[in-house]
């Protein structure tokens, strides 16, 4: 097998991310836990219920092993942009509505995979809801 060029290995890189975090919006419920946007990946954050407890690393979670990627999102609520901005103006203050982290459906995941066990491959599988 030859050996891969940087770029493919910059887009292999790309692709084991978008793959984790495909896997951890799933797994909490596939949007915004307050008002359900789902539209783009991008706009999805993972905020922590308790800042106190917060890895000051996890912002770059794709750096992480799997595993400590899964013990800190369960720290948190996924939002949209614009929720997690209300939230951090403090025009939002309920969060006990938002889905946890369901780890169920984590357990024998691993993004280092083609896929994965759940063979989310596009963008388009985010459409959960």
């Amino acid at each position: 097998m030859p050996s891969r060029t940087k770029g493919e290995r910059v887009d292999a890189v790309l692709d084991c991310r978008r793959r984790a975090k495909l896997r951890l919006i799933k797994c909490f419920g596939g949007g915004c836990g307050i008002c359900g946007y789902n539209r783009s990946i991008r706009n999805l954050v993972f905020h922590h219920i308790t800042p106190a407890e917060k890895m000051s690393s996890f912002g770059q979670f794709q750096s992480l092993a799997w595993r400590k990627v899964v013990a800190e999102a369960t720290k948190c609520v996924m939002l949209c942009h614009n929720c997690h901005g209300e939230v951090h103006d403090g025009l939002i203050t309920d969060l006990s509505g938002c889905p946890r982290l369901d780890e169920s459906q984590i357990a024998d995941y691993d993004p280092r995979k083609n896929g994965g066990p759940s063979g989310i491959r596009t963008h388009a599988e985010l459409s959960l809801v």
